[in-house]
């Protein structure tokens, strides 16, 4: 609302010289418990599905080639 008066201080912006506190929804672990386990952050991946697509794939070109073979003949 309106323009920002520049010459005034801004009251709401924290001391730079103290540091902030981490926010108490997401706590630090402990430091004598260390963190083995990160969470997952993709989804896993199904090899038999690539493995079912490539073969599939190789097939259909097999078949096109063999057919053009034929043909040209």
């Amino acid at each position: 609302p309106g323009e920002p008066n520049w010459d005034e201080p801004w009251e709401d912006l924290p001391d730079p010289d103290v540091p902030l506190a981490p926010p108490e929804d997401y706590p630090a672990p402990p430091e004598d418990e260390p963190y083995d386990n990160p969470p997952q952050t993709s989804e896993r991946t199904v090899i038999g599905a690539w493995t079912a697509m490539a073969v599939a794939s190789g097939l259909g070109l097999a078949v096109q080639i063999l057919e053009k073979k034929k043909k040209g003949r």
